[in-house]
């Protein structure tokens, strides 16, 4: 059997846990949060986390660390998920 190939990536990323407000219970709640990139500016990073999220928002920073870690998938699973790139 041949052996399966892969796409493979490293990341670097933000990870960490934040302050966020869920504004439909009314409560403040801890959470684990992790975006692209290594973004040492808490306002930017506040910033991006916010463009993802849709029920809560992230009001504080508690911790963060930056990380890169080896991704993959199968190629056959990258390539039906994937969209082309056009050439320049």
């Amino acid at each position: 059997m041949a052996r399966e190939r892969l796409v493979t990536r490293t990341l670097k990323t933000t990870e960490g846990t934040g302050l966020f407000v869920d504004e439909e219970a009314k409560e403040v709640i801890e959470r684990a949060f992790i975006t692209g990139g290594y973004i040492d500016n808490e306002k930017k990073l506040i910033e991006k986390i916010n463009a993802t999220e849709e029920k809560v928002i992230c009001v504080s920073i508690i911790n963060k660390e930056f990380k890169e870690k080896v991704y993959s998938m199968p190629e056959d699973k990258f390539i039906s998920i994937a969209s082309e790139k056009e050439e320049k």
